[in-house]
């Protein structure tokens, strides 16, 4: 219930007051427990008439059996509107907002949270719900469905070349539409300046070509296939990367681990007598060392100016004052630079990463009837960690999450090799998944919401020192280097 009463601002006793009633609007204000008739100076601002409206509803609440609300001890901030809009700006006067007589107006708290909507239609209520949380279906979201079922599609056709024994005939078909897929990323790069399309195309024509080189090789599949369809697959990401003017992250990635994968069959091809565990350890080293580079590597292509650091070497003297500083770019210029190193260094660490993981995968895979190779697993084991140290050594996600997905990658998948080929030792393989378990969980959500002594960082980073030192003696190890060395 609520309760009514009914105040005159007006003196209309007297021609005076009646020329000031005429500048009163008479309104009903609605409070919580409280319906009050008012007569409000027309062109005061609301700032001014609000105080005298809250006061008249406080005396009258004394009289509201009602009325329970406990005593203000702070200051609130009131508002007026009108019922179902916003609230009224509170510097404009009632005829400002066009308020006219015999309105009703609500008062309340500033902070008052806005009740919940009624709906008529359950079904209505249904399909408004979190309405702005889900996703809809947009042109985006149709366009990554597509790109994905064409780059299936593209690994799909390639497979079913290989598979089928096709020949030189599935080559050239393989050929000819790499090729055609190649003219069509360049196409809708420089004439549509369609990016996203540009990417998708380039990336469908790489297992083609893989397969087309593969294929011109006769005979069963040897390193001689995979260094051919490698040399293919490479030309024609180089063309997509050099052409396109798209995608620099996804075409210098696919052509960094392309261009390692032919190094890698050319070796394996011309020394056929060399050991996997000798070309692992090989690779493995020279991923780290690129991984080392990477950030100067992507300064270098983006061609990003680098500042002069004085050395002892080189006195600052008045000689030097007289020497031409180099023309620096602009600043719009030295924006597109910094986001195309960005591009590459992203490119460079994906690519890295992956012949990482590749390598050490291949060298402490345990096949059935095999026993464990100590050092391998070791060296394996020192990649993982030497990796995810580098990760955290990169502010951004896109170069941090490769890096720490490979190492962790690489460890989770020799565990499952482990535990499918050496059954005997369950166990022992249940214990090391979990301490994993237990380490992912306290490293990935504990460790993010704490702050760390500068001992405890000071630690870390001797740990990822301790990690790359033991990397060259565990390649020497692996290669044999040792047991050559004491053989002379």
């Amino acid at each position: 219930m609520t309760s009514t009463t009914t105040t005159s601002a007006a003196n209309t006793g007297n021609g005076r007051g009646a020329s000031h009633s005429a500048e009163l609007c008479r309104l009903t204000v609605l409070s919580a427990h409280s319906q009050v008739d008012l007569a409000v100076p027309l062109r005061v601002p609301l700032t001014v008439v609000i105080p005298g409206i809250v006061d008249t509803i406080v005396n009258h609440s004394n009289f509201n059996e009602f009325d329970h609300t406990t005593e203000q001890f702070e200051p609130v901030d009131w508002t007026l509107s009108k019922v179902g809009r916003a609230p009224l700006a509170p510097t404009l006067s009632l005829h400002e907002h066009g308020i006219r007589d015999g309105e009703l107006l609500v008062l309340e708290a500033s902070d008052t949270a806005a009740p919940p909507p009624l709906f008529d239609d359950i079904m209505y209520t249904v399909a408004a719900t979190d309405a702005d949380v889900y996703r809809r279906w947009t042109p985006v979201t149709a366009r990554i469905v597509g790109s994905t079922a064409a780059l299936v599609a593209a690994l799909v056709a390639a497979l079913a070349l290989v598979l089928g024994d096709t020949g030189l005939i599935g080559a050239v078909c393989g050929g000819v539409t790499s090729l055609v897929l190649t003219v069509a990323a360049v196409v809708a790069a420089r004439v549509y300046g369609d990016s996203a399309s540009s990417v998708t195309l380039g990336c469908a024509s790489v297992p083609l070509a893989f397969v087309s080189g593969a294929l011109c090789v006769p005979g069963t599949v040897l390193s001689a296939h995979l260094l051919l369809g490698s040399a293919f697959a490479a030309a024609v990401t180089l063309i997509c990367f050099r052409l396109c003017g798209a995608g620099l992250a996804v075409f210098t990635a696919l052509l960094v681990v392309l261009l390692a994968a032919v190094g890698t069959f050319a070796v394996t091809t011309t020394l056929p007598e060399a050991r996997t565990a000798t070309v692992s350890g090989a690779v493995i080293a020279a991923a780290l060392i690129v991984l080392t580079f990477t950030a100067r590597l992507s300064m270098l292509f983006a061609r990003l100016p680098l500042p002069p650091v004085p050395t002892p070497s080189n006195p600052l003297d008045d000689d030097r004052d007289g020497l031409p500083e180099p023309e620096l770019p602009g600043l719009t210029e030295l924006a597109e630079r910094a986001g195309r190193a960005r591009s590459y260094l992203t490119g460079l660490i994906v690519a890295t990463s992956v012949v990482a993981l590749v390598a050490a995968v291949a060298l402490a895979w345990s096949w059935p009837g095999q026993g464990i190779v100590w050092p391998n697993l070791a060296l394996a084991f020192a990649t993982a960690v030497v990796l995810m140290f580098r990760g955290r050594t990169y502010a951004g996600a896109q170069q941090a999450v490769p890096l720490i997905a490979a190492g962790i990658s690489v460890i989770l998948v020799l565990l499952g090799d482990m535990a499918w080929t050496h059954r005997d030792h369950a166990l022992v393989i249940f214990a090391i998944t979990m301490t994993v378990l237990l380490l992912a969980l306290i490293l990935g959500i504990l460790a993010p919401q704490n702050t760390f002594s500068p001992v405890m960082r000071r630690a870390a980073e001797l740990l990822d020192l301790a990690a790359i030192a033991a990397i060259v003696p565990l390649i020497c190890w692996v290669s044999g280097l040792f047991a050559l060395m004491r053989s002379l």
